[in-house]
């Protein structure tokens, strides 16, 4: 899959300055620190994977299926980020938001790139026609990515892992009245995981407020799904679920941001 953008995307954004047309910097600095902010740019999205799966009968009422993945994934982002100081109306001086550029352009360029295998292992065991024992376990992967917009320390971000855990049952039920009654319980245990943070900028910085990606967390969830469904008489079908959830963030990193 590959996604190319067919034109730029941005945006002019006022920061503690009143404007009544940001595009031509008409507008007025009550504070003395305001800006305006300038960030377009485009975002590519390459990504393949070669998968197979395969189910095995071990006995008449014993099944196992293997899965394996192997994914590709590179982001990459070409940017311009400037900010423009307003000392009077109609007038932008610009200097270059994230300092690694230079005027005029102010470009940045990022790009990641990850790559990771993931699996499933299942066991299905059907005792009886109409009830089914199962078991998986599971890997799953999310890519790595750019936020042209954080500080450049914070721009790009690694991969996200998870580790899942089902088990449950699923049975039906057949005669004057009819239905179905299934129950599973799952754990799922994350590392690297992807966090939104906020960046705002130190006083007397007169940039705006940004939003990037960090691998910061750590986390688990588990839980029980139950759910039933019972046909009193045709045409008439009466559903019931529950669900418990129990989750936990079990760490987040410390974030040391840039002095400037």
């Amino acid at each position: 899959e590959n996604v190319e953008p067919l034109s730029t995307v941005g945006s002019q954004t006022p920061v503690l300055i009143d404007c009544t047309n940001a595009d031509t910097f008409n507008c007025i600095n009550p504070l003395g620190i305001g800006s305006l902010n300038y960030s377009a740019g485009k975002t590519y999205f390459n990504n393949a994977g070669l998968y197979e799966q395969t189910t095995y009968r071990l006995m008449d009422a014993l099944k196992l299926t293997e899965g394996i993945r192997y994914t590709w994934d590179q982001t990459h982002n070409n940017s311009e980020l400037r900010t423009y100081a307003v000392p009077s109306p109609g007038v932008g001086v610009p200097f270059c938001t994230n300092p690694t550029s230079t005027l005029p352009a102010c470009g940045v360029r990022f790009r990641e790139t990850s790559s990771a295998p993931t699996w499933l292992l299942g066991l299905d065991y059907q005792p009886i026609e109409d009830m089914l024992v199962y078991g998986k376990y599971s890997r799953g992967y999310r890519a790595g990515g750019v936020s042209a917009q954080a500080p450049s320390e914070f721009a790009v971000y690694q991969p996200e892992k998870v580790d899942t855990y089902e088990a449950g049952i699923k049975t039906s039920f057949h005669g004057a009245v009819s239905g179905t009654f299934n129950v599973a319980a799952f754990y799922n245990n994350f590392r690297d995981q992807q966090l939104q943070l906020n960046f705002n900028p130190k006083p007397g910085q007169a940039v705006s407020p940004a939003s990037g990606i960090l691998n910061a967390g750590k986390s688990r969830i588990y839980g029980l799904e139950v759910d039933s469904s019972v046909n009193l008489f045709e045409g008439f079908t009466l559903s019931a679920s529950y669900t418990y959830l129990d989750t936990r963030i079990q760490e987040v990193t410390t974030v040391q941001t840039p002095a400037t």
